[in-house]
């Protein structure tokens, strides 16, 4: 049934694996007392010592680098990973195929429930590789896979916040052929965006999703405004200031708490 927005598992590909450096690490330091020397240690060397191989983690031992009596003893971080940079290839895409990119932010809203369970459906009826977690992944390193692709249409499942967070991710994604038309599936408290298009107060996971995505192929296209707020701290002279995007409003973090009282 939604063969139509389904992104071709033949169109995506590997382009390149890079490696990176994740996790926080923690340095821990005991004292030393004046005058002690340990033969058995070089300074300016780490010797490495790899723990139970069950685990992701890697021991590091930093020596002779120590000041006024203090000596760092062990530093915990994780190992470098290798990760797979997906790309996808716009020739492998049938013609009568308008690609969906979804993206749903399992943090918005009264609950992640919701979102959890909507990211499952989602990844059920779609090909997995074309919904994101926002949760995990980052908006624009999701959506540049998509930016050669002729037709494309976004669902952004979550609040006010959250659209304007992918919105910000499109504009900042080089597109071959334009910026795509993005739909709101609303997980958030006020939704006032999602509700002045059309695709109502908020989804309580029991709408079917189907028919949810038909009209999202369907659905036509309107403009809508969005502005830029300079920001200028008053007592700064000028400095610190920053330009920030807007949608249909602009909140300072309180204005979902205040809605639930109305």
């Amino acid at each position: 049934r939604n063969r139509k927005i389904i992104l071709p598992p033949i169109s995506v590909f590997e382009s390149k694996k890079r490696f990176s450096q994740n996790g926080r690490f923690k340095m821990n330091f005991h004292s030393v007392p004046a005058g002690a020397n340990d033969s058995n240690e070089k300074s300016s060397k780490s010797s490495f010592e790899q723990q139970n191989s069950k685990t992701s983690w890697s021991t590091v031992v930093l020596d002779g680098l120590g000041r006024r009596g203090l000596k760092p003893s062990r530093i915990k971080m994780r190992p470098k990973v290798r990760e797979t940079v997906l790309d996808i290839d716009p020739l492998a895409i049938p013609e009568d195929v308008t690609p969906l990119a979804v993206l749903v932010n399992t943090r918005s809203g009264a609950g992640a429930r919701t979102g959890q369970e909507l990211l499952k459906k989602l990844r059920g009826l779609l090909n997995p590789l074309q919904v994101a977690d926002l949760g995990s992944e980052d908006p624009f390193d999701f959506l540049r896979r998509f930016s050669k692709i002729t037709k494309l249409r976004v669902l952004c499942c979550g609040g006010d916040g959250t659209v304007g967070w992918v919105l910000n991710a499109i504009d900042k994604v080089s597109w071959e052929n334009g910026p795509p038309a993005l739909a709101v599936l609303p997980l958030g408290t006020g939704n006032d965006l999602a509700r002045t298009l059309g695709w109502g107060p908020g989804y309580e996971g029991t709408g079917d999703l189907d028919k949810l995505l038909d009209k999202v192929r369907d659905a036509r296209e309107v403009m809508v405004d969005r502005w830029s707020v300079e920001m200028v701290p008053l007592k700064a002279k000028g400095k610190g200031a920053k330009s920030v995007p807007m949608g249909n409003y602009m909140g300072i973090g309180v204005d979902g708490q205040v809605f639930q009282f109305l």
